[in-house]
């Protein structure tokens, strides 16, 4: 399991932390959600925390006590000090992550990550993830030449530092490394040879074990 240099030591194992996600396809047109579940048990694995994960739809159960108002996943329940608390939407459970684990110690590493977080959610991904009605993946704007102005700006910003928040990965690109490596392994043919600088970040993502553990690859 990796982790992530300063992170908070993990705590045992316990039941007190839960996801409640669904199985991982790699199967063609999976829905975002199911990249939302992998980003992050992706980054529970860099932080080194462990987690209780329910599969809200081989455990009935588990789908009555997923917190999310909509009943889509990911959902998310800890417990600090015997008080529960419920997150939905992977940006903030992200961000509750690296709160609690990754030494956000200041006012100005919060705002840091959470613009970094809300670029990839508000922008990136409708772009790298274009969805018809039903919530399917069915397009990705990476082949797009010239691109997008916000694939223009993370291409930019990837020419000048490894990682979007700062000197190493952060929640941030757990959410953009997802989308990225989802979009073009959806759409294996795309040519991103105007994207370099993007095309190398993928592959520095890629190569993280956490990501490996996340999604393991289907025989």
């Amino acid at each position: 399991m990796s982790a992530l240099s300063g992170a908070t030591p993990a705590a045992p194992d316990t039941d007190e932390m839960e996801l409640f996600s669904t199985y991982f396809s790699r199967a063609p047109m999976a829905t975002a959600n199911v990249m939302s579940c992998v980003q992050i048990t992706w980054y529970l694995h860099e932080l080194g925390v462990k987690c209780k994960i329910s599969d809200v739809k081989a455990d009935a159960d588990a789908a009555k006590r997923n917190p999310s108002p909509s009943g889509k996943v990911p959902g998310f329940r800890d417990v600090v000090d015997g008080t529960p608390i419920e997150l939905f939407e992977s940006g903030a459970i992200l961000m509750y992550l690296a709160e609690k684990y990754g030494h956000l110690d200041t006012p100005a590493k919060r705002a840091n990550l959470s613009q970094w977080l809300f670029f990839v959610q508000a922008d990136l991904c409708p772009l790298i993830m274009r969805q018809d009605p039903s919530g399917k993946v069915t397009s990705t704007a990476l082949g797009v030449n010239p691109p997008p102005r916000e694939l223009a700006a993370l291409e930019k910003v990837l020419g000048e530092r490894a990682w979007l928040a700062g000197d190493e990965l952060s929640a941030a690109d757990v959410a953009a490394g997802t989308y990225l490596l989802y979009g073009k392994m959806m759409f294996a043919d795309t040519d991103m040879s105007h994207l370099p600088n993007t095309a190398a970040y993928m592959e520095r993502c890629r190569a993280r074990p956490g990501y490996a553990v996340a999604w393991p690859t289907e025989p």
